[in-house]
């Protein structure tokens, strides 16, 4: 065989590589955005802290870990005086579950 036609057949196997690889990085890309907005801002354990404060265990959130969901919305001092998860605290959540990481964190 010529080895002029197997290098234009490696030719057109890296193109085709290249084309599937530029194709499916746009849901990477995606993914990488939600999880900058997800961690922005927090430490590690805020999230984890998050999923114990929507199960009802509030009391499990310290000073500093309240005041930075705080500041992101994701939770809320309520009518009657008590912290409470808030629906974007929620969909937080939800978009952690969806991406499939255990640990996110900024430091």
């Amino acid at each position: 065989m010529d080895s002029g036609y197997l290098l234009i057949a490696c030719g057109f196997v890296g193109l085709a590589i290249t084309l599937s690889v530029w194709q499916n990085a746009e849901p990477l890309r995606r993914a990488l955005d939600m999880r900058a907005w997800l961690t922005r801002g927090l430490y590690r354990g805020d999230l984890q802290a998050l999923r114990a404060a929507s199960g009802g265990r509030m009391f499990d959130l310290d000073p500093d870990q309240l005041k930075r969901l705080s500041a992101r919305g994701f939770v809320a001092r309520n009518v009657f005086g008590a912290d409470s998860v808030t629906l974007k605290g929620r969909t937080a959540l939800a978009v952690r579950t969806l991406i499939g990481t255990e640990r996110l964190a900024s430091n």
